[in-house]
């Protein structure tokens, strides 16, 4: 399983495969330290894969990390490290725990790769 995979599989209990309005707060505020604003949540209902409850599905939550990731792919690094992944996309044992390498890749530096 990728790491979004893994990320999207602990935020959300919904036997249905969707993130409901709560589990999508709670994420956001697991991620970023908040709720998604009123214009973020616009966004997120006008352009993601939605279900027919409105909830976002996991189509919608990979286009959301791969415009997040085109555009600031440094802040795409940074969720991943919230979510227990060190810089090598492994997971360590704890979202606490100290990784031997802090250091969040830059565009350049994967470019050059």
């Amino acid at each position: 399983m990728t790491s979004t995979g893994v990320c999207w599989t602990s935020a959300t209990d919904s036997p249905d495969g969707a993130l409901s309005h709560s589990e999508l707060d709670a994420f956001a505020r697991d991620t970023n330290g908040d709720v998604f604003d009123e214009d973020t949540r616009a966004e997120i209902t006008e352009f993601l894969d939605l279900d027919e409850s409105g909830q976002l599905t996991l189509k919608g939550f990979l286009q959301m990390y791969n415009l997040q990731t085109s555009s600031e792919p440094e802040e795409t690094w940074k969720d991943l490290q919230k979510h227990g992944y060190d810089t090598k996309l492994k997971l360590v044992a704890s979202r606490n725990e100290d990784s031997e390498d802090k250091s969040i890749p830059t565009s350049s530096a994967s470019k050059q790769k």
